[in-house]
């Protein structure tokens, strides 16, 4: 027995790995272009248990700096287009290093070079940093999911990446539907693989139990993803996780990819450039039941803390269907907030119930702006509208070439919002009109700016702050940061003004205070792993920020050196979430990455109370003193009273 299972092993991969062409069954259309009326609505009738071979791609990283990536992926598809017996490719995320639309558009080209099939999905360096939020890698790739169905078995690849952040993985309420509704589909006895980028575990997607709840309902023979680099076996919850390799050489002399192969069981190879595959793993293609979740192995999250401060009651609680990633406002009796379906949706505040919609074409993770009876806010769809707060009537919208993921600020009837194609605006509010374009920045403006006397100041993710004359848009000064890495560029939240001083913090532990009249640094600080976050006091006197552990600091805003006021520890954990310090009512409130909302004593830094909404990432703004509204990435609308 063990004899016979070493020769079909050994058939099975030089199937894989010569040029002799075998039957692989049904192909679907070439070209890697996913879209939902492509989706077949009847189940591929082929043959269970067929022998077939397929190749995995994941973390490829390309950029126009990364010569080397673009290298090691062409080498893989040489090799893949030269190998006639396989029959597709599903590639799991980080396509590029930054997600910017070049490298995008570079991977598109390289790929549509595979001469069979390409099934892609994003990771979290295709959306994190985003000119475009990630849209352009659905407009480029067609969808940010896919489904295939192969000689009896289903492969489902889903989103599971944050969204102009960094936290952890993500799974959106859409997401989850959509996997529903593709798993309802078929039943429970279909073998079905799922795709992911990240794994499926505490620490890389922070609803990671949702996920699995969903999927061990089925004949989920396991779960794909990469995000790790490297190979190896997990256990999600009971279900089989494989993580494989990048197609990046890294250390090693050359790149290589994955290979599965299905007969018997599924075996699972690293194929190395001009090399032998090597199978390193195989899972038994069996009928998979799945008992419920072992909550003691793999423990749900903790909210116990509510327990602890029963103070803090919801007052009423609503549940959007899709992803809200901005941070909503306030206007009088009215909530007004976006999603990631592109809707703006207005609500009343006391009891949470809808008064309208208005829809555009593309994501809302632009957080709105109210003046004069107009709402103000960017979409994906390359557009800045304008609605009425009343109805949601439409009164002009700002056409731009690239999409709005930054919030506008409005002063004197101008708005003031910066864009992903370099540009940021000065539009009248009642017209609609430009009245200028500052074109100057070399990269994308995510948060919104602040205004000083006549100067408007705003981050970017070209590691630079600009100040112009809010009159007539020329540059005042241009301000760079030290930081060395991308993801460390101060650009995630808007900085903080006290003092005539301009404050920004970054993920590198950077606390820096500039001089807002000429944008030069006064003082910069690497104290307590301080992280994206920065609020500034009420009276002026104090900006707050958070560190990566625990620990939140206040410093003197007035003094010209590093000054501290106190450090406190404030229970939250482990933390690199970009959030804003609020001041409100003598109180410093700020969330988590995981849901956790914690409120101190503003003067002194003594914890008042804590509350867990969920494990996800929220925003959170004042309603009235001692009363909270949160919307959450998982699409709850809650508003909390604390007594």
């Amino acid at each position: 027995m063990k004899r016979f299972s070493q020769l079909l092993i050994f058939s099975l991969f030089y199937i894989a790995t010569c040029a002799q062409p075998t039957q692989v069954g049904k192909r679907p259309p070439i070209g890697g272009e996913i879209k939902r009326e492509d989706f077949p609505q009847e189940i591929d009738k082929g043959p269970v248990n067929a022998t077939f071979t397929f190749a995995i791609f994941s973390d490829l990283h390309l950029s126009d700096t990364l010569s080397q990536n673009s290298e090691d992926l062409q080498n893989a598809i040489t090799e893949v287009n030269a190998n006639k017996n396989l029959a597709f490719v599903l590639i799991t995320g980080d396509i590029t290093d930054n997600g910017d639309t070049k490298s995008l558009r570079l991977a598109k080209t390289l790929l549509n070079e595979l001469k069979i099939p390409y099934y892609i999905i994003p990771g979290n360096h295709d959306t994190r940093i985003s000119e475009s939020g990630g849209s352009d890698f659905t407009s480029i790739f067609g969808d940010q999911h896919f489904r295939l169905f192969f000689n009896g078995y289903l492969f489902l690849g889903i989103n599971s990446s944050p969204m102009l952040q960094l936290e952890d993985g993500h799974i959106s309420p859409q997401e989850l539907e959509w996997l529903a509704h593709q798993l309802k589909q078929v039943g429970r006895k279909q073998p079905v693989y799922i795709l992911t980028h990240y794994p499926v575990k505490k620490g890389n997607i922070d609803n990671w139990d949702t996920l699995t709840d969903l999927v061990r309902k089925y004949n989920t023979q396991g779960i794909f993803g990469g995000h790790f680099h490297r190979n190896c076996v997990l256990s999600y919850d009971g279900i089989p996780g494989v993580v494989v390799r990048s197609t990046q050489r890294e250390t090693d002399s050359i790149g290589g990819y994955t290979i599965c192969s299905i007969g018997d069981s599924l075996y699972i190879a690293e194929k190395k450039i001009g090399a032998t595959a090597h199978i390193w793993q195989a899972l038994p293609l069996e009928k998979k039941v799945y008992t419920e979740g072992d909550h003691k192995a793999f423990p749900r999250p903790n909210f116990d803390v509510n327990k602890t401060y029963k103070n803090v009651k919801t007052v009423w609680e609503k549940k959007n269907e899709v992803e809200i990633d901005g941070t909503p406002v306030i206007n009088q009796n009215s909530i007004f907030f976006g999603d990631a379906n592109g809707t703006l949706h207005c609500i009343t505040a006391n009891k949470g119930k809808p008064v309208w919609q208005f829809k555009t074409t593309g994501n809302i993770y632009s957080t709105p702006a109210v003046s004069e009876g107009k709402i103000v806010f960017g979409s994906y769809d390359h557009n800045i509208y304008c609605l009425n707060t009343t109805d949601g009537k439409l009164l002009w919208k700002f056409a731009t070439s690239q999409a709005v993921v930054a919030s506008p600020i409005i002063e004197n009837n101008i708005v003031y919002i910066g864009s992903s194609d370099g540009q940021f605006l000065a539009i009248n509010l009642q017209s609609g009109q430009l009245i200028w374009a500052y074109k100057g920045i070399d990269s994308y403006v995510q948060t919104k700016a602040v205004i000083n006397d006549n100067k408007v100041i705003f981050t970017a993710w070209d590691n630079h702050i600009y100040a112009l004359n809010k009159e007539t848009g020329a540059l005042l000064w241009k301000w760079q940061s030290s930081t060395d890495k991308l993801k460390n560029t101060p650009a995630a939240i808007p900085p903080v003004l006290a003092h005539n001083k301009l404050f920004v913090t970054t993920n590198d532990h950077l606390i820096t205070a500039i001089d807002v009249e000429h944008g030069t640094t006064i003082w910069e600080k690497k104290k307590h792993h301080i992280i994206h976050s920065t609020g500034v006091s009420t009276d002026q006197s104090t900006i707050f920020m958070r560190s990566t552990k625990d620990s939140v600091l206040a410093i003197n805003a007035k003094s010209n050196i590093y000054a501290k006021r106190w450090i406190k520890n404030a229970n939250y954990g482990e933390d690199l979430y970009a959030c804003q310090m609020i001041p409100y009512n003598n109180q410093l409130v700020f969330s988590t990455k995981h849901g956790l909302i914690c409120c101190l004593d503003e003067e002194t830094g003594t914890l008042l109370w804590q509350h867990k909404i969920n494990n996800t990432s929220l925003n959170i703004i004042p309603m009235a003193p001692n009363s909270w509204l949160i919307t959450t990435r998982d699409g709850q609308i809650i508003r909390l009273n604390v007594k």
